[in-house]
């Protein structure tokens, strides 16, 4: 009732738990995937209502660069006490169980909405959180916390097996599955993730493929069924982090402030390719005077190599080198989904700022 009638959260506190001064993230992400799917379920207004207030609420209060959330010890937090987790916390983001929770609650609210702005967050989870983890060994131990503090981090595996992360590893890559595409009603297609896939839709065959986070890339083939009297619509997302539109050939399109609008003929193979330009830029979290800074690529958080504190540079300063790193003030940055088990790196950095 919090978020459905517009309360602040932070007014409130649990009345039991291990921590009874701060809600836990995980299962607040949780109990509003039920919300929504009692949307799905009866109809109810009040559900998708109190859904989608506390996506926003996630989205403009708790959620990182990386679309991870929970900063100190899995917790929703208030803005001051989320930037001194990321100054000093090294037990960030939940990594398994949050990711799916998150990506859960995208895909629901995209399909009970329409509105494919909600798989940015799981564009975000899937490169620098499922792609950025370490596997899971034999014996159970599993990739429990993310590190994302600026005195220095690094990837490990939690030292106690067959928790429950362990278990939910293998179900966040089939909830990705789950949220590459969307059908619309009237039998077009959303695509939500630039994923290298395959898709069977009623009048076509649909393959996504390309080099997104190398180049920009991406490459839409439409292959008609035979018989098919009508064409294939194919909507694409547009990242927010994108400002200036892709240049895209091979197909007649239009596009709007959310999407790209491709429209393929009958009876005809056909290949729209799309090039996007990727900015660096920074995600800046605030309180007063002190604040943490990251850097993003397109999609990818970058963190610097080693765990030495230096001045924090702008995202101007950040100039492209080789495989997809980048150097400023003799610093190197790199995808932190590149980052190994027990290499040093430091994705935020203090910030200082005069209000």
């Amino acid at each position: 009732d919090i978020f459905l009638k517009g309360e602040n959260l932070f007014e409130y506190s649990p009345k039991a738990g291990v921590n009874t001064e701060y809600f836990h993230a995980y299962s607040h992400v949780n109990s509003f995937n039920s919300a929504a799917y009692l949307y799905h379920r009866t109809g109810d207004e009040k559900y998708l209502t109190a859904a989608k207030r506390f996506k926003a609420f996630m989205d403009k209060t708790q959620v990182v660069a990386t679309g991870g959330y929970g900063t100190m010890l899995e917790w929703l937090l208030p803005q001051n006490r989320i930037v001194d987790a990321l100054l000093h916390c090294h037990c960030t983001f939940e990594n398994q169980c949050n990711t799916y929770a998150s990506l859960r609650l995208n895909r629901f609210l995209t399909a009970a909405t329409g509105d494919i702005r909600y798989g940015h967050g799981s564009e975000l989870l899937y490169y620098n959180s499922f792609l950025a983890s370490l596997e899971t060994d034999k014996t159970g131990h599993t990739y429990y916390y993310s590190d994302y503090c600026a005195d220095g981090g690094s990837k490990w595996l939690n030292t106690i097996s067959w928790t429950c992360c362990t278990g939910t590893r293998p179900l966040v890559a089939t909830e990705l599955l789950k949220n590459i595409y969307f059908r619309g009603r009237d039998g077009s297609l959303y695509v939500n993730l630039f994923i290298a896939s395959q898709i069977e839709c009623e009048n076509a065959v649909v393959t996504v493929s390309g080099n997104y986070i190398k180049d920009g890339s991406v490459a839409v083939l439409c292959t008609p069924k035979a018989g098919a009297a009508a064409g294939q619509t194919v909507h694409i997302r547009k990242p927010d982090y994108i400002k200036v539109p892709p240049v895209i050939t091979g197909v007649a399109y239009m596009q709007d402030e959310r999407q790209y609008h491709l429209f393929f003929e009958p009876g005809t193979e056909q290949t729209a390719y799309l090039r996007f330009s990727l900015p660096v830029y920074e995600k800046d979290i605030m309180d007063k005077t002190l604040g943490a800074r990251a850097f993003l690529h397109g999609p990818l958080v970058l963190a610097a190599e080693g765990i030495e504190r230096r001045p924090t540079p702008s995202a101007r300063e950040l100039t492209a080198a080789d495989c997809g790193c980048f150097t400023a003030r003799g610093e190197r940055f790199r995808p932190f989904m590149d980052y190994t088990q027990n290499e040093e790196y430091r994705m935020h950095f203090v910030l200082e700022e005069e209000i």
